[in-house]
């Protein structure tokens, strides 16, 4: 299993019934997160980590002084950029919707699984400065990791694709179920922001499927 998280654009300002769902950066996952560790995929859980999310450099740096001087250290620092180049800020109607989701890993053990649902070892803390100011510091839209370029034609998998997705879905609902296909949705999420379309709630370490 794994995990990863991040921050989604939701909201056009245009239209308050359609979701762009749409990531705004690379997610947080065991790969890439900043923890004290060896550096291995294994060893990146079940250890101390900060997120910071914003969208002003002055309250980035604010916020890593304050860390640093209560002695947490820099190498557990993570960033996720709220960019004012592809979000348009405000608490008015037309402003867009931020939304955060975490995917947690699976568990070999549900009473594990149970006991860290009914209490989370994780803080939120919305940081508001003292003194208000006419305008933010603000941050570029972040760079994604580029897609490999060697991409493999896997269509010979489909047959076997199709029969594992049935036997997933008779063992969990049963032999009275609607038969469908399965097919892996692909989505960029920059094209989605930038055109203002649904993006199915895309981030880019994961795949996802939907039914035809």
């Amino acid at each position: 299993g794994g995990y990863s998280g991040g921050h989604l654009l939701l909201k056009p300002p245009q239209d308050n019934r359609t979701h762009i769902q749409a990531s705004l950066e690379d997610p947080i996952n065991p790969s890439n997160i900043n923890v004290t560790s060896d550096g291995t995929y294994y060893d990146a859980f079940d250890k101390d980590f900060v997120i910071i999310a914003t969208g002003d450099n002055f309250m980035n740096d604010i916020i890593q002084t304050g860390l640093i001087d209560v002695d947490i250290p820099p190498n557990i620092f993570n960033f996720q950029t709220l960019s004012s180049e592809v979000i348009n800020f405000g608490i008015e109607a037309e402003a867009d919707v931020i939304g955060a989701l975490f995917r947690t890993a699976f568990f070999n053990d549900p009473d594990e699984m149970n006991n860290y649902l009914n209490d989370i070892p994780l803080s939120l803390l919305r940081i508001t400065p003292k003194v208000a100011r006419q305008s933010i510091m603000p941050l570029p839209r972040p760079p994604r990791i580029p897609r490999s370029e060697n991409v493999v034609d896997q269509s010979y998998l489909q047959s076997a694709y199709y029969q594992l997705a049935r036997a997933v879905k008779k063992d969990l609902f049963g032999t009275n179920i609607l038969e469908s296909n399965s097919v892996v949705i692909d989505a960029d999420p920059d094209v989605c922001i930038d055109s203002r379309t649904k993006c199915f709630f895309e981030n880019t370490d994961a795949a996802y499927f939907g039914n035809l």
